[in-house]
């Protein structure tokens, strides 16, 4: 299974967020989108409502069966993240 990471603020998820995701999908079998959290970075939305709003954002996309769309927050580096889900590869638009 080919995993990678999407990190962002995603402070809203937007269309392009989306698109890339979508993009992303067709390359990789499960996506980990990694809501970014910044004490010091004045966001619109709460970590915990870009996640819900993410989520819901996903549970509308009709997914391949092989497809798995994981969303969680994070804090501190990527690339510790990435080797906690033992990611390969990183997402950026």
């Amino acid at each position: 299974m080919t995993l990678a990471v999407y990190p962002g603020s995603f402070d809203p998820f937007t269309l392009g967020h989306r698109d890339i995701l979508l993009r992303s999908l067709k390359i990789f079998d499960q996506v980990v989108i990694a809501v970014g959290v910044n004490q010091n970075k004045k966001t619109l939305f709460t970590a915990n409502e870009r996640v819900e709003m993410i989520e819901k954002e996903v549970n509308e996309i009709k997914l391949d069966k092989n497809n798995i769309v994981k969303v969680e927050c994070f804090e501190g580096l990527i690339v510790d993240l990435a080797s906690k889900h033992n990611a390969k590869s990183l997402i950026k638009g």
